[in-house]
């Protein structure tokens, strides 16, 4: 069969990491498959994530006399994005190895987390968005790699309840660009998706929706 990349995407409380286990044990029985988790266990990768949230990255820079608020700005947007180059290379490296590939989260949702703090570099934002898109697009034609987005549609209130460290507000705001980010890419690079919404949905219900997905849209030969 084809190499498989499933992209499970969604704001922070949408029941990613619940259904990309749920998803992985189904699959590890029929195939040569692995999990992979937009979380960087490399030194670099906790300075990037250390430095990812706006209260550390304005902490480092006044520690450092940096004063600059845009460029502030702009040095969180591109941690962000080598955050997920960091992400793809380790996604490639399992590719070799397995035939499917499970993502809980990826530079769509990353990218979606940071509009909040940082919307006056939406511009930013969007060229990033740009530059990966096209550039994990050549990587997954070249290697022919099927690639299935499932955004997990979740009501932002729902989300908070499951997350309160984030409030209301933000949660509406990531998750209207989760999903746009997500279609942009989607139909950028031609790549099957899926939106399901698992709102006052049980987790079983949600997971066999998943695998129905799963089924029917992607060529298993």
């Amino acid at each position: 069969m084809k190499k498989l990349l499933i992209v499970l995407a969604g704001v922070d409380g949408a029941g990613k990491t619940t259904h990309s286990f749920l998803l992985y044990n189904v699959l590890k029985k029929w195939f040569s498959a692995s999990l992979v988790h937009d979380e960087l266990p490399s030194s670099i990768g906790l300075i990037v994530q250390r430095w990812g949230s706006s209260r550390r990255m304005a902490t480092i820079m006044r520690e450092q006399n940096v004063n600059n608020k845009t460029l502030r700005g702009m040095l969180h947007v591109f941690l962000y994005a080598f955050n997920e180059i960091l992400l793809l290379i380790r996604i490639l490296r399992a590719l070799k190895n397995c035939d499917v590939i499970i993502l809980d989260r990826w530079f769509p949702d990353s990218l979606a987390s940071i509009t909040y703090s940082r919307k006056d570099y939406m511009w930013l934002i969007m060229k990033i968005l740009n530059i990966l898109s096209k550039s994990i697009g050549i990587i997954v034609n070249i290697q022919k790699i099927q690639v299935l987005i499932i955004l997990l549609k979740v009501d932002p209130t729902v989300a908070h309840l499951r997350r309160r460290e984030h409030s209301l507000t933000r949660q509406k705001v990531v998750s209207t660009f989760t999903e746009y980010f997500s279609r942009i890419v989607a139909k950028e690079n031609r790549w099957i998706f899926n939106a399901i919404d698992t709102t006052n949905k049980s987790v079983q219900e949600v997971h066999l929706m998943i695998l129905k997905a799963l089924l029917k849209t992607i060529n298993w030969r």
